[in-house]
């Protein structure tokens, strides 16, 4: 499987890209019209990077870790294995965070955006179960996908044998309706006119379906094996990627928030998971696999640059 990721890894990257386009202070951004029309969608719509990461994660978990929690010939998660993974993605997500809160902490205090239960939610990134926005983006903002991804990792031993148990036919309606269910949610949100940013968004809960069909994408590939080859498949997920964010600018905030990202973000793993085209030859060059090993680091920490250097406010 590690020749399959090598193009997977490489797009964390280009997905951090995006991220970073979005948090850049206005003086840092080019005053040129050419950069602005091709830059704007990028920035305004840099919530489509999160779907991607969502989806990577579980994929990649279900990879690694599916066997540990859940070893062959039990049916049910195994003890010892879901405390190996649940500590190992401890150890994966809190030093970089806790450094970054500690390097941002200063500058939060000088701007007066310092308060003690905000501060606790944060060191235990338990902020996105908090629905308040003075709590769950303050500090160093990126840390609330971190507190779902601790979500996740919490949820993964349960979900492991329950995906396990479907055939293929339950397994792809369960990846359609993954795919689907943050566009259903944003609907009924704009139909009742309730549901903002923190319920559709930062709420993790709203999340599980990216990381649930991270898990099916796995596993469907592990069992049936299929290839997307060449270049028509990678021009119709990037071509499906890029229409979600130039053609959707217009469309109502619910849907923004991450459902319209969803389906493109589903096909474009499945197409780079397997098969052979240049967009996953160039993915999986040493220079963007170096660079996606990076990636982690560079998400989390780029915020406090910024922070420190520009004139971007912390939340």
């Amino acid at each position: 499987m590690a020749r399959e990721l090598k193009s997977l890894n490489g797009l964390r990257f280009p997905a951090c890209l995006i991220i970073f386009m979005a948090h850049l202070p206005d003086w840092a951004q080019p005053d040129n019209a050419v950069f602005r029309a091709i830059a704007q969608p990028f920035v305004a719509q840099a919530q489509a990077a999160m779907p991607l990461f969502f989806v990577l994660s579980g994929l990649v978990l279900m990879h690694v870790y599916a066997s540990v929690v859940l070893p062959p010939g039990l049916n049910r998660p195994s003890r010892e294995g879901s405390a190996v993974f649940i500590v190992s993605r401890i150890a994966r997500l809190f030093p970089l965070h806790l450094l970054a809160l500690l390097l941002i902490f200063p500058l939060a205090w000088q701007r007066g955006e310092v308060a003690i239960l905000p501060l606790l939610a944060n060191l235990t990134l338990t902020q996105t179960f908090v629905p308040d926005f003075k709590t769950f983006v303050v500090f160093n903002k990126p840390a609330w996908s971190l507190s779902t991804e601790l979500f996740f990792a919490f949820v993964f031993p349960f979900l492991v044998p329950l995906l396990a148990r479907p055939g293929l036919r339950s397994k792809i309606a369960l990846l359609l309706a993954a795919t689907v269910a943050p566009i259903l949610a944003a609907t009924l949100a704009e139909v009742v006119g309730r549901g903002g940013m923190y319920l559709l968004y930062f709420n993790p809960v709203a999340r599980l379906p990216e990381f649930l069909a991270g898990m099916l994408i796995y596993d469907l590939w592990r069992h049936y094996r299929w290839r997307m080859d060449g270049a028509a498949w990678e021009i119709a997920a990037l071509g499906l990627f890029f229409a979600s964010l130039f053609l959707t600018m217009e469309f109502p905030l619910p849907y923004r928030y991450c459902a319209v990202f969803v389906p493109a973000g589903v096909l474009l793993i499945m197409v780079l998971l397997d098969g052979a085209g240049p967009v996953r030859r160039f993915l999986a060059s040493d220079a963007l696999r170096y660079l996606g090993h990076l990636a982690f680091g560079f998400y989390i920490i780029h915020f406090v640059v910024i922070g420190y250097v520009g004139e971007t406010a912390l939340a």
